[in-house]
């Protein structure tokens, strides 16, 4: 599983402190502590699963999702937030925060399915115990909510920016009033995915705050924050470990040289020197992911191949055959 910013994990440890939960003893076990914790650091995806596992287990709130992402300033996200607020409009706001995703620190993958009446904003959460899964997607979403919720604050541009409803996916808990409460809208649980629905009539009102010069500069660094990112492990792991944390629509030869801080010419170059090609990583990325799918258990093949990028689940068994010589289903029994 490949590495992300210990950012997230750092804003969930911070707000389980503050709700009583004692931290010290779960980092304790992982050789870390809050305070030394380097915000621009990053961990490996695994611990970070098993550190908010241990977490969740630790805390009694079942509202402690909520609650955590609440806490979440929009100026911990640095740049980031400076890139949103200088789009033309809510609709370029979406899509840049769809392609700079890893530095909102989402557990999840972040998607956008624009519609005539209705843009839903949907949120795939990583593979989690059940035991944490609550947490996590509760956090994530109650974050994204906040995030909109300060932009419109910050600079009045999204006054009917309100979410017509949410989807949950998990079970109904007998907490429901208090999302209804929270959102100020309709939830609907056991969804498929997590979904802030937004009215669509939003997304041309033009951003007070937009400033083409300055998202120009503000897209630079963040493109240099992705790239610095993945610095450490030579071409081939760089792209490997961004590939890890793409959803759906992935990017791309030339979208993640630009990301790498190549031409496309270099980046394939530098990838033939490697004795590889980006069509090569794209196929181990895909199959890394979905053999992690498939051994968790609990996601269909029509869903592995929707979070692969496949249009249709035949093309995904039919890459998976390639792959390992045997189908999704003959992998998951063995």
């Amino acid at each position: 599983m490949s590495k992300r910013s210990v950012i997230g994990l750092v804003y969930m440890l911070q707000g389980a402190k503050l709700l009583g939960v004692d931290t010290v003893p779960i980092l304790a076990k992982h050789g870390l502590q809050l305070d030394q914790l380097n915000p621009a650091a990053e961990i490996d995806r695994q611990q970070e699963v098993a550190i908010l596992d241990e977490l969740a287990q630790s805390c009694d709130n079942p509202l402690a999702g909520l609650h955590i992402g609440e806490a979440i300033s929009t100026a911990g996200y640095g740049v980031f937030t400076m890139l949103l607020m200088t789009c033309n409009n809510a609709e370029h706001a979406l899509k840049m925060g769809v392609a700079y995703q890893q530095l909102a620190y989402l557990h999840g993958g972040l998607s956008v399915d624009f519609g005539a009446e209705s843009t839903a904003l949907i949120i795939d959460p990583i593979p989690l115990p059940a035991t944490s899964r609550r947490i996590v997607i509760d956090g994530d979403l109650a974050g994204t909510v906040k995030l909109l919720r300060d932009l419109q604050a910050q600079f009045g541009v999204l006054l009917a920016a309100k979410a017509k409803e949410i989807w949950v996916p998990y079970a109904k808990p007998k907490e429901y009033r208090a999302y209804e409460e929270y959102y100020q809208c309709p939830v609907r649980f056991d969804a498929p995915e997590a979904r802030i629905i937004l009215p669509s009539v939003i997304l041309q009102i033009p951003f007070l705050t937009a400033n083409p010069t300055a998202h120009l500069l503000y897209k630079q660094q963040c493109d240099a924050l992705l790239a610095q990112r993945f610095h450490n492990d030579g071409l081939t792991g760089r792209v490997l470990s961004y590939l890890d944390l793409v959803t759906r629509c992935y990017p791309s030869a030339d979208e993640v040289a630009t990301i790498m801080g190549l031409t496309g010419r270099s980046f394939r170059r530098q990838l033939a020197a490697e004795q590889t090609t980006f069509r090569q990583l794209l196929d181990q990325a895909r199959y890394q992911k979905a053999a992690h799918y498939l051994q968790c258990g609990q996601f269909s093949v029509d869903y592995i191949a929707e979070q692969l990028g496949y249009s249709e689940s035949a093309a995904f068994i039919h890459a998976f055959q390639r792959w390992t010589g045997k189908s999704p289903k003959a992998f998951r029994k063995s």
